[in-house]
């Protein structure tokens, strides 16, 4: 495997396309430059790992992809397949109100913490994801397909069985589980991860790595993979570096 192999120059029909990504922000009196001129592509299903020192821009580039923050140059593209403008999403130009319905509608995010709200129950956390953008009540038709939704991702990974349990009675592995189901309730085709297995032993961390990478297959997902942990990013197929913001 190839630790420091660029994004392939051509685009995939479906998936994630970022080209001359560059973002200036003022330090003090002096502009400071956190990402320089980034490409990359990540088809549908697949998972691309980024690693580097701490500094060098990896949150920043989730950050552009995620919409949460805008970049000073260049195009962040999520292509969905298909000819019609309705089939290509540009990413990071708006931070407001178009960024939020975006993110609802398009992309997941696995953060090293969790956030579940720990007095809930599994299954409680996972339809809740479907109901936040909601004033009126769903209908029963909407609800029973949200729940084998929800029930559908549960025995993907591995927690058929939790459904009525409380998030703080879960481990830190099976609460990694449930983070990763819920960013994928709402069919997302970009999938956004930030050192999810920071917190877990090896053996954990492993298992959540396989699941990010089988999930995002099962579910056509394009995923970033942000990590320090070599071991981790060992097991999938490409992994870019940046270092000082640029791709090694």
């Amino acid at each position: 495997m190839n630790h420091h192999s660029p994004a392939p120059t051509s685009s995939a029909a479906s998936g994630l396309r970022m080209r001359g990504i560059t973002l200036d922000v003022q330090d003090g009196s002096q502009r400071r430059r956190i990402l320089d001129s980034v490409d990359l592509d990540v088809a549908a299903g697949e998972v691309l790992g980024i690693t580097g020192p701490s500094g060098s821009g990896k949150s920043t580039l989730l950050a552009v992809a995620g919409c949460l923050q805008a970049p000073t140059a260049g195009r962040a593209q999520l292509l969905l397949g298909g000819d019609s403008p309705e089939s290509t999403v540009e990413l990071g130009r708006d931070t407001g109100r178009a960024a939020a319905r975006i993110r609802r509608n398009h992309i997941g995010f696995v953060f090293q913490q969790p956030n579940l709200w720990p007095a809930l129950r599994v299954m409680d956390q996972l339809r809740a994801v479907s109901r936040l953008d909601r004033i009126l009540p769903m209908p029963r038709s909407a609800r029973r397909a949200v729940d084998a939704r929800a029930a559908e991702l549960l025995e993907a990974v591995g927690l058929a069985d939790m459904g009525a349990r409380r998030v703080g009675e879960l481990s830190g592995g099976q609460q990694a589980r449930v983070n990763v189901a819920r960013a994928l309730m709402n069919r997302p085709q970009l999938l956004l991860v930030d050192e999810p297995t920071a917190a877990l032993d090896t053996a954990s961390g492993t298992q959540v790595t396989q699941l990010i990478e089988r999930m995002a297959l099962d579910n056509g997902a394009a995923t970033l993979y942000v990590s320090h942990d070599a071991e981790q990013l060992a097991a999938l197929n490409r992994v870019l570096t940046l270092v000082d913001g640029k791709v090694a």
